[in-house]
């Protein structure tokens, strides 16, 4: 798994790149990867298997489609970001697997850029232990 360093100061936790990767490929929709690939992120709280769950979607051609999932470890965290504070996040594709049901190598940064001082700083804490969290 990918080691994560975050944001030290709230300057930087905004444009931040994450470098996660897209997993649960069979149960996207079937769609040609490209690097390159832009994405989006969409969370899926009505997911049965896990409630934190955040689909990666395909953003490009204006036709979302379901790529896969991000992983758990980062759903958890991002998760409760993305419902309360609505951030929002895009990226694109870094790399493409060989195996069709790999995972997928992929960017990922924060569109939001403007929050109350207050939520700006429960965002930080949260983001930071999401990196200390996945770098274990």
């Amino acid at each position: 798994m990918p080691k994560y360093e975050m944001a030290e100061t709230m300057d930087d936790i905004f444009g931040r790149v994450l470098e996660p990767f897209i997993v649960g490929r069979k149960f996207g929709d079937d769609v040609e990867l490209n690097h390159g690939k832009s994405i989006t992120l969409l969370r899926d709280p009505d997911n049965i298997k896990y409630c934190n769950a955040i689909k990666v979607l395909s953003a490009d051609s204006g036709c979302f489609k379901v790529l896969g999932f991000l992983p758990r470890q980062l759903a958890q965290y991002l998760s409760p970001l993305m419902d309360n504070y609505c951030l929002s996040f895009e990226g694109c594709i870094t790399s493409v697997p060989k195996h069709s049901l790999g995972v997928v190598p992929i960017q990922i940064i924060c569109q939001n850029e403007t929050f109350l001082v207050k939520r700006s700083m429960t965002v930080f804490r949260l983001l930071n232990l999401c990196g200390k969290m996945l770098s274990m």
